[in-house]
């Protein structure tokens, strides 16, 4: 018989062989057997940290989901970036075709009609936009979720975009993650779904300032 405790197999396993015939002495061996599934990875620079879904529910964004980095075990999947990639390209992300939209420095981002399959239940879609680009995700301020009933083929995530030094233009990053299991991270592990980084551009805040011009005639104002 064999006996395997799931509790101590996240990362190792010991189990016991009985191998005992039906009449004399009993004969134990041990051995030691490391536990991996198959899992899609994020592939955004390793800064943001690893995240890991494990594939298999048939709960996917977009159409398809890949099998990465096969030939290696994670003990950390919070740790866990061998795809990291400064393009954020080194996984078949087909669930945002083209550049994305900009970031205007709004109150208000949305990521609109993000395509999802395979949901037979509710599924929790969430996105982590980097507004300060310090290379991190940020669950408190960086973060939008919402919830995809069965049968949904696609979910939007609207973002509050952080004022002041919250938000620095230039080039950064998004990551979309969607799984049965709730999100409360960008990175760590989930028991389904996919996880899906992309770049984005964070466009420059334009502000207007107004002030009266001393030598101009009464009630002209300049820009």
């Amino acid at each position: 018989k064999t006996t395997l405790n799931r509790t101590a197999c996240d990362n190792g396993c010991s189990f016991l062989v009985d191998d005992t015939p039906g009449k004399g002495p009993a004969i134990f061996d041990e051995f030691k057997l490391t536990v991996s599934l198959d899992e899609d990875l994020g592939d955004a620079p390793a800064s943001y940290g690893g995240a890991g879904h494990a594939i298999g529910s048939g709960l996917v964004l977009g159409r398809n989901v890949t099998i990465d980095a096969t030939d290696a075990v994670f003990p950390d999947l919070a740790a866990a970036t061998p795809l990291a990639s400064p393009a954020a390209d080194r996984d078949a992300d087909d669930a945002l075709s083209g550049p994305l939209s900009d970031v205007m420095g709004e109150a208000v981002h949305e990521i609109k009609n993000i395509p999802v399959s395979g949901n037979t239940a509710a599924a929790n879609l969430c996105g982590w936009i980097d507004f300060n680009r310090d290379g991190v995700f940020n669950d408190a301020t960086e973060r939008a979720c919402t919830v995809v009933p069965a049968g949904a083929v696609s979910g939007n995530l609207r973002f509050d975009v952080p004022p002041g030094a919250g938000y620095v233009a230039g080039k950064s990053y998004v990551r979309l993650r969607l799984s049965y299991s709730p999100l409360p991270s960008a990175r760590g592990g989930a028991d389904s779904g996919e996880v899906e980084d992309y770049r984005i551009t964070l466009m420059p805040r334009v502000r207007l300032a107004k002030s009266l011009a001393p030598d101009s005639d009464a009630g002209r104002f300049d820009l």
